[in-house]
């Protein structure tokens, strides 16, 4: 991601060639069938808008991208789509967010919250402890379903994970070879069983993990209308990172998409390092009688192209029923998007649940914690949807 962009848009607008193949492979267009909401007709949204007179509807068409990326693996130009949404977003101000009550919020929650794992895990308590302050917020937002449906996850146990911590490795493999595990925001507070699954994969291979003292990496908050401080943050979360001199781990999908802009230090999706199949572990373990339907995130499958390497280690040991499934559509979480446009969040994740609901397979796998979310959201509690890293670590 370019951080100065005007010198380039006119380029990036104009290779653009307009020939619609993005539309099918747009959530919102899909949903809408509205070119106004897909990428061709954001980017001639973009390149008129001073000739536009509705300057609601201009919000509301850009507002409502997920920042996916399918539109740019399907696009035959190469076009850097990322780049132009961020650009009018956030420095032409073409966006709803950039003014008012809840710009001054969602900034300060961004700043000072996300980046305070102790703030969100008292508040993820708050929620699953007292059920009238979820109640409430589900009067307040009646069209986020995630948040009066989601309270198993809430009250899910929380094994706190010490940082500055080496977890060693036993395995013959690897034996001088450490890595450090990014713990993250959300992930480490609603999920962080997926963590302690983490290591124990990492140390089966053989890697030492590291537990290391970083900030949110800033991925929530450029993608959610506060480019400049999501950029800052990955900017002081890189410089500390950087000074470990050793590989960094995610097991967030969006998280690793982002950093892995910044060229500075070498971040793997974890699945990059456990699913070499010279490494033992995967020698002896046999094939579970156990179906499960694979929902690559967006952003490991369009940003980083690793969704075949869960796919293939998943299909060794589980029954993968991908025949009838449209793999590479977006979920309708993209990151806090479901809180900022529950309306098409809503219909996105509708219209997700119901191409899953066609397998008899009551177990979903994915590997975002915003994916996890919304599906289980949707899908509800005949499905339960998990990290592809906890049903490969519940292996051993």
């Amino acid at each position: 991601m370019k951080e100065n962009l005007k010198e380039h848009i006119d380029e990036i607008l104009k290779s653009c060639i307009h020939c619609g193949m993005c539309l099918p492979a747009c959530p919102t267009y899909q949903v809408t069938g509205n070119e106004g909401y897909s990428p061709r007709g954001r980017i001639y949204t973009i390149a008129n808008q001073d000739t536009l007179i509705n300057q609601k509807q201009i919000f509301d068409y850009l507002d409502t991208c997920l920042s996916c990326s399918a539109c740019e693996t399907v696009c035959p130009s190469a076009v850097q789509y990322q780049n132009i949404i961020d650009y009018a977003r956030y420095d032409l101000k073409l966006s709803r967010k950039n003014k008012g009550l809840w710009a001054f919020v969602r900034k300060y929650i961004f700043a000072n919250f996300l980046t305070d794992r102790s703030k969100l895990t008292k508040l993820k308590n708050l929620l699953a402890n007292f059920d009238w302050l979820s109640n409430i917020a589900g009067l307040v937002f009646p069209k986020i379903k995630l948040l009066n449906k989601l309270k198993p996850n809430l009250k899910a146990p929380y094994k706190s994970i010490d940082i500055g911590r080496r977890f060693r490795s036993t395995a013959s493999v690897n034996k001088s070879k450490t890595v450090a595990l990014m713990l993250g925001c959300v992930m480490d507070t609603f999920y962080n069983q997926v963590h302690h699954d983490s290591i124990k994969l990492l140390n089966a291979c053989g890697y030492d993990v590291l537990i290391p003292n970083l900030d949110c990496c800033g991925a929530l908050a450029c993608h959610s209308g506060e480019f400049d401080l999501g950029l800052k943050q990955r900017h002081d979360f890189v410089a500390k990172a950087k000074a470990l001199k050793i590989p960094l781990v995610v097991n967030s999908a969006g998280c690793g998409a982002f950093l892995k802009e910044q060229n500075d230090i070498e971040v793997l999706d974890i699945i990059e390092l456990i699913s070499d199949p010279i490494y033992d572990i995967w020698h002896h373990l046999p094939k579970q009688d156990l179906q499960i339907v694979y929902h690559p995130a967006c952003h490991l499958n369009h940003k980083q192209g690793l969704s075949s390497k869960y796919l293939q280690l998943l299909e060794r040991f589980f029954k993968v029923d991908t025949s009838s499934l449209n793999a590479d559509t977006c979920c309708g979480s993209a990151g806090i998007y479901n809180i900022l446009e529950p309306d098409m969040a809503f219909k996105i994740g509708e219209k997700k649940a119901m191409e899953l609901s066609v397998f008899e397979s009551c177990i979903v796998a994915s590997a975002n914690p915003g994916c996890i979310n919304q599906l289980q959201a949707h899908l509800g509690s005949a499905y339960e949807v998990v990290h592809p890293i906890s049903l490969l670590a519940n292996l051993l």
